[in-house]
């Protein structure tokens, strides 16, 4: 994945430590100079979803039911903090899992709000777009039905 212009790999299986890499490679090296970071002893079962870097964050999006919740868990380490597990954060977001999972996909975007693009199981037969603010905390929510027909093989 692409970050402020750096490229980006998320491991979380066979690693050599059992933990969750980071590892990127920077636009300025033309891509060729790579550096990684162990995530701060944080084990590579943190989630069972989607990684994503935002902002040189490492977020992992989980749509499964975890620690006796019905609503998926958001969790981020920190860039600043080198990753370690000191600095991760998990928020409970608004988004109830069996309502979502295996629905759609997720993406960021620069302020970190979670985007949540519902292509099937939707009430209006179209694609979805609801999105989880961080000024909120992931607690508010916006809908928005798009154009774009649900469960269709052109997207």
């Amino acid at each position: 994945m692409i970050d402020n212009g750096n490229l980006y790999f998320i491991k979380t299986e066979n690693t050599s430590s059992g933990y969750i890499e980071v590892w990127w490679a920077t636009q300025q090296s033309k891509f060729t100079k790579t550096e990684s970071y162990m995530t701060g002893k944080v084990k590579n079962n943190i989630c069972v979803g989607t990684y994503a870097i935002n902002c040189g964050n490492l977020f992992a999006i989980s749509d499964t039911l975890q620690n006796n919740s019905d609503f998926m868990q958001l969790k981020c380490l920190k860039d600043i903090a080198n990753y370690s597990a000191k600095s991760l954060k998990t928020y409970e977001t608004a988004f109830v899992v069996n309502d979502i999972k295996g629905k759609g996909y997720y993406c960021m975007d620069l302020v970190n709000n979670l985007y949540l693009f519902k292509n099937s199981g939707t009430a209006s037969g179209l694609v979805e777009m609801h999105i989880a603010t961080a000024d909120s905390n992931y607690q508010s929510i916006d809908h928005f039905s798009t154009g774009f027909v649900a469960n269709s093989t052109n997207l």
